[in-house]
């Protein structure tokens, strides 16, 4: 074998040492990481921009504070007669709605699209910079090249940062968009009433599931299934001391009557009055705090509440004279002092209407608040469930099964386990059962109907009609149809649940005998033309009636779900779900103005046009010979 000389091997050597040592370009892949990396950081610039510009310029302010809204109005209070003028407004206001809502559509859409550039900004902003870097060379000194070194580490705090700035951006962003959000999920125990003293904090959250639930996981797993899983607080429960099944038929205990359909069987209701003239009105009170809920009727008492800002209240009227018997301020819970939750003109901070099981009567407010107090006017207890994530503010109404008040407290959007339903006990306020609900925001009421032999619970949310069981919370039955800021209240007619709206593009005819999701099984009809953003659907005999944000009366056929006729009130605009008493459907308008009439297969026959006087957005009480109302302003009481 023949070997060179020492000189030539020290030469070779001292060649490849020269270049194992030398340091190699960026690695293959390095420039399309950095492309990448680029393109997802404009791309999240952009869509930062984006998500600013919606928010300052459809999400910062209400809607209707539009100027050229309230210009509008404005014009409209000085040719009230103006019909052109009307039209517009309609319109206006129909448009600014739907501009809102697809802003929001815009800005849930913007904010993942964001966290997903975010996520691949990094990522590949990683692989650039590892790929960048030369791997080291076998040498036999394994001498690294410092200054690199530190140049990539500055490198690598800079993309953590710009990262961090962003992520920072983008949670601000979002906080601002959706509002303040509180969610107190742990209930706060009950605060009973010390006679003549202060309210005293009661013993403390509340469990949200059972020991065994809390022990095996069932509580999260049965969460992400989409099954119910009752949560049972601890605490041994009171008898049922709620008035008689019987009872409830004569008096008027909920929003919408006794069943929750706005139907009333007591005899002789009036049907003409005038109150500007002081014509068939009984009595009328004022009510110093606004409110847009309906009364509530009990024996000789009629409730109502209000609300502001910063304080709340619950009224009882004598239900005889109108003179107000006691008001009662509810003081805030830990979970809603010194926070404001955001609502809108279309609610305000005192929308839902209260209930009663005949012995209690029950309110909730905008910030979340539960309160009970006794007929005397005694704050029983006070709960807060934490200021609701909802874009109009809480205005689902109250009802009571046995001697438990059941509150709908909707919110957030479908998936984000914010939206809850509880069973609280009358007495005490303990948590008798809550379940998480796969829903979104609304301001549904909730209803309790017997339907294919039991007692079901009926929920109307984006994105299904729920039905559960009132004793427990578990589950009857799902529909999927439902979507969007679900306003209109279910109803019940026979063994149908009518439930949908407008902004979920239909008006639904569900059986109520199915069990699990129902969606493809169980539908009767759907109906697409003429439909409610706010106000619920009245059935009866064979007739289903709705009335349209854009003032029309649709009527369908109840079983088959054809349409027989629609009519126009082109000179008023409507919130307050429609009446049905004494064999008349009865029909109030924003403006005040009430038409009493007759339903046949053909038309809407009007036989009685009165005048409230003053705004109305509520829905009726019956009571023998008698109508409850309230206005704007005023309480009234409208009889012969």
């Amino acid at each position: 074998m023949t070997t060179g000389s020492p000189k030539e091997t020290s030469d070779l050597t001292n060649q490849a040492n020269s270049e194992l040592t030398t340091p190699s370009g960026p690695l293959p892949g390095f420039v399309a990481a950095l492309r990448v990396a680029v393109v997802a950081g404009v791309f999240t610039l952009v869509v930062t921009a984006l998500l600013v510009w919606n928010y300052v310029t459809h999400l910062a302010k209400d809607p209707l504070d539009s100027p050229q809204y309230l210009a509008l109005q404005k014009q409209l209070a000085a040719d009230p007669q103006n019909e052109q003028l009307k039209e517009a407004i309609r319109e206006l206001d129909l448009r600014l709605r739907q501009e809102y809502f697809r802003a929001r559509t815009f800005n849930r859409w913007g904010t993942l699209l964001l966290i997903a550039g975010l996520i691949t900004f990094a990522i590949f902003a990683k692989i650039a910079s590892t790929l960048r870097r030369p791997l080291p060379h076998p040498s036999a000194t394994e001498v690294w090249d410092e200054a690199f070194e530190r140049a990539t580490r500055r490198r690598l705090v800079a993309v953590a940062g710009f990262v961090v700035l962003l992520i920072v951006a983008v949670a601000i962003l979002a906080w601002r968009a959706r509002g303040t959000v509180h969610q107190a999920l742990a209930l706060r125990g009950a605060v009973p009433h010390q006679p003549g003293g202060e309210l005293a904090q009661g013993s403390g959250p509340q469990k949200e599931s059972s020991p065994e639930a809390a022990a095996t996981g069932q509580d999260k797993q049965s969460e992400k299934s989409g099954t119910v899983q009752p949560a049972v607080s601890t605490g041994a429960p009171v008898g049922n001391d709620a008035a008689p099944t019987e009872e409830f038929a004569r008096f008027w205990p909920r929003f919408r009557g006794p069943n929750g359909d706005g139907i009333s069987t007591h005899p002789d209701p009036p049907v003409e009055w005038n109150a500007e003239e002081g014509r068939g009105i009984l009595w009328k009170t004022p009510i110093d705090l606004p409110g847009h809920n309906s009364p509530v009727v009990w024996d000789k008492f009629v409730f109502v509440t209000g609300a502001i800002e910063d304080r709340r209240v619950c009224y009882a009227l004598d239900a005889d004279s109108g003179k107000v018997l006691w008001q009662r301020d509810i003081p805030p819970t830990p979970e809603s002092r010194g926070k404001k939750p955001k609502v809108m003109k279309d609610t305000g901070f005192a929308a839902p209407t209260a209930a009663t099981d005949g012995r209690r009567v029950y309110a909730v407010f905008a910030n979340g608040d539960v309160a009970a107090l006794d007929f005397q006017g005694n704050i029983l207890w006070v709960k807060g469930l934490g200021i609701p994530d909802n874009a109009y503010g809480h205005a689902s109404s109250l009802c009571t099964y046995r001697n438990w008040v059941i509150v709908l407290f909707d919110q957030g959007e479908p998936d984000d386990d914010k939206s809850k339903l509880f069973a609280l006990e009358g007495p005490t306020g303990r948590v008798v059962w809550q379940v998480t609900r796969p829903t979104g925001n609304s301001w549904t009421s909730p209803l309790i109907a017997n339907l294919a032999g039991k007692a079901q619970l009926i929920t109307v949310a984006n994105p299904f009609v729920i039905s559960y069981n009132p004793e427990d919370g578990t589950e009857w039955w799902r529909f999927d149809g439902t979507t969007g800021d679900c306003g209109p209240s279910p109803t019940v007619h026979g063994d149908l649940v009518i439930a949908g709206g407008e902004y979920s593009y239909y008006m639904y005819a569900i059986r109520g005998d199915g069990s699990g999701d129902v969606t493809k099984t169980h539908k009767v009809w759907e109906a697409e033309d003429a439909l409610p953003d706010t106000c619920s659907p009245l059935a009866f005999d064979h007739y289903a009636l709705w009335i349209s944000s854009t003032s029309v009366l649709a009527c369908y056929n109840v079983n088959t779900g054809e349409k027989l006729w629609e009519h126009e009130f082109p000179d008023n605009t409507f919130a307050s779900s429609p009446s049905y008493a004494g064999g008349k459907v009865y029909l109030f308008s924003k403006e005040g103005a009430c038409w009493v009439g007759t339903v046949t297969d053909q038309e809407f026959k009007i036989e009685h046009e009165n005048s409230l006087g003053e705004g109305c957005v509520t829905s009726p009480a019956f009571q023998p010979g008698r109508l409850y109302i309230r206005g704007e302003k005023h309480v009234f009481c409208i009889g012969h």
